[in-house]
């Protein structure tokens, strides 16, 4: 497995040459470009999150953070629900038909009160440890959020992106050390048993 040391220095190297954005290009998506996506599509599971979602939480209105394509969103969508995305990459998000913005969303804090819930998925194991503190202050405001991250259990076969691999308690903890409330957290693994 790729160590989180490893992985930063790794990620610092390419950084130092272009910005962040700049890892998440076309062939990242579609061509293992330094990813484990081989083709990035519109697979079954994005339905079926949609579905688990408004089954679960029953929202009118929901933000995807790391949102890529925006395909999830548009299942959202599609069952009635109003959505709104960001993606730091530029090419995800201008093939998602206008339902997801370029946007780093560790650049600044935002307010997420105007949304029922905030989602991510495979999204917070892409932030660095020195950025995630202005993430968090931004989900502090969310009403109610629900996160799936992959943990230090998986190899990426080399994919720097993840520099954040830690394992679940890890992230349980900064939330709470954040004063967060409002969340749930669980870790790629849990998806089969926890969406049901």
């Amino acid at each position: 497995m790729v160590t989180y040391s490893v992985c930063r220095r790794i990620r610092k190297r390419i950084t130092s040459i272009m910005s962040v954005a700049g890892l998440y290009t076309k062939d990242y998506f579609e061509n293992h470009g330094g990813s484990n996506y081989g083709e990035y599509i519109d697979w079954p599971f994005f339905k079926e999150r949609a579905e688990w979602i408004v089954k679960t939480y029953k929202p009118k209105s929901v933000l995807e953070i790391g949102a890529a394509k925006g395909f999830m969103l548009k299942h959202l969508k599609d069952l009635g629900v109003k959505v709104s995305g960001y993606d730091i990459s530029e090419y995800a998000s201008g093939e998602s038909g206008g339902l997801v913005k370029s946007w780093d969303v560790t650049k600044g804090v935002m307010d997420f009160t105007q949304y029922d819930l905030v989602v991510s998925f495979d999204f917070l194991e892409h932030i660095e440890d020195n950025d995630l503190a202005i993430l968090l202050v931004s989900l502090k405001t969310a009403r109610n959020q629900f996160h799936m991250i992959t943990t230090d259990e998986y190899d990426f076969h080399g994919d720097s992106t993840h520099c954040s691999m830690y394992p679940k308690q890890w992230w349980l903890d900064k939330f709470d050390d954040s004063s967060i409330k409002n969340y749930t957290i669980i870790h790629a693994g849990e998806q089969e048993e926890f969406m049901v």
